[in-house]
């Protein structure tokens, strides 16, 4: 019998988290209806052996060994071998509820859509996160139901740009060529769920939360990158390039695109001040403070941008209109203080 699924797993140096990724893989309800590609992208630590472990214990098990090219190369070259009706994609330090397949495949053969997709619980240190989407809910959302609700959500929001809650049809995939872009370091995800909501007629929503991400405190996720600013440009753009022509309203694709902007400039600067040091961290709040972009999004929204945001965000949004990068500093300062000592009083 041809499988449902065929589920994409990249690996890298994941062997302290693999066996129980891969277990609660095996544990799913139509397990006997599912394919797992275990992709191997070049681990020096024990986790080929641990995807040949599981390879020679389970016949629906397949391993790819290869060079390490990065997760996204390691996705397509699932996708390549995968035999699947749809594909599904499981990052190798997370984990699944047992039924997440069962209900995705469920949704999508119920109402047709070529897309399917699921909340998830996003586990940190010291709490969880359940992310939920305000899309209608087990019922068919139609091409114009994706151009007027699902993707101004993605233009304005980052929650919904994993691929791991999502089930792919794969001959749509097939069909128009839709890759991850390899060779890139951020938002791999993003590119992938854009084009293929650009491509499918049909998409299918449950809130049920079925994927646990894992917070894995590492070198990346700690580093002191000042490449925040050309990143938030970059997504800036990219939205215009990728949906300017998707029958979009112009006006909503630009609202979406400068509260997504905005946003991102309010996260950026606290990164900066908290990351980075010295002259470094100056030039680049200075960046930030002067980026024309950011502020003509602020002058031509401030209302949209405000609304609902407190003082601090109002005050540190104010300092880039003002082009005061000292006065980001101070404000950031300022509050990161009052939430210190706010802490030791409880």
């Amino acid at each position: 019998m041809k499988a449902a699924v065929s589920v994409i797993v990249p690996v890298f140096n994941t062997e302290k988290y693999l066996r129980e990724c891969l277990d609660s893989i095996i544990a799913q309800t139509i397990f006997d209806r599912m394919e797992i590609l275990l992709v191997d992208d070049g681990s020096d630590d024990a986790s080929p052996s641990i995807c040949d472990e599981y390879a020679g214990r389970y016949e629906r098990i397949g391993v790819i060994h290869q060079a390490n090219l990065g997760v996204s190369a390691a996705r397509n070259a699932g996708l390549r071998m995968a035999a699947g009706k749809y594909a599904g994609f499981v990052d190798s330090d997370d984990t699944i509820k047992e039924d997440m397949y069962e209900k995705l495949v469920d949704a999508a053969e119920k109402t047709g859509a070529d897309l399917s997709c699921c909340g998830y619980i996003f586990s940190l240190p010291d709490a969880q996160k359940n992310i939920s989407f305000p899309f209608e809910e087990e019922r068919t959302l139609a091409r114009g139901d994706i151009i007027r609700t699902v993707i101004p959500y993605m233009i304005r929001s980052d929650a919904f740009n994993s691929c791991c809650n999502k089930l792919f049809s794969l001959s749509v995939i097939r069909q128009n060529g839709i890759v991850f872009p390899e060779g890139r370091k951020h938002a791999e995800d993003r590119r992938f769920v854009a084009e293929f909501l650009l491509c499918c007629e049909s998409m299918s929503y449950i809130d049920y939360h079925g994927y646990f991400y894992r917070y894995v405190e590492t070198g990346a996720v700690n580093a002191a990158r000042t490449d925040y600013l050309d990143n938030m440009l970059a997504k800036y753009a990219e939205n215009i390039d990728l949906f300017g022509e998707a029958g979009l309203d112009r006006a909503v694709l630009n609202e979406n695109n400068a509260l997504s902007l905005a946003s991102q400039a309010l996260s950026g600067a606290y990164f900066i001040e908290s990351k980075l040091s010295g002259k470094v961290r100056r030039d680049t709040l200075r960046q930030l403070a002067r980026n024309r972009q950011i502020r003509r999004c602020l002058a031509d929204y401030w209302g949209k941008i405000t609304a609902g945001c407190s003082t601090y965000e109002k005050m540190v949004f104010r300092m880039i209109r003002s082009e005061s990068a000292a006065g980001l500093h101070m404000v950031i300062r300022a509050m990161d203080i009052r939430l210190r000592l706010k802490g030791q009083a409880k």
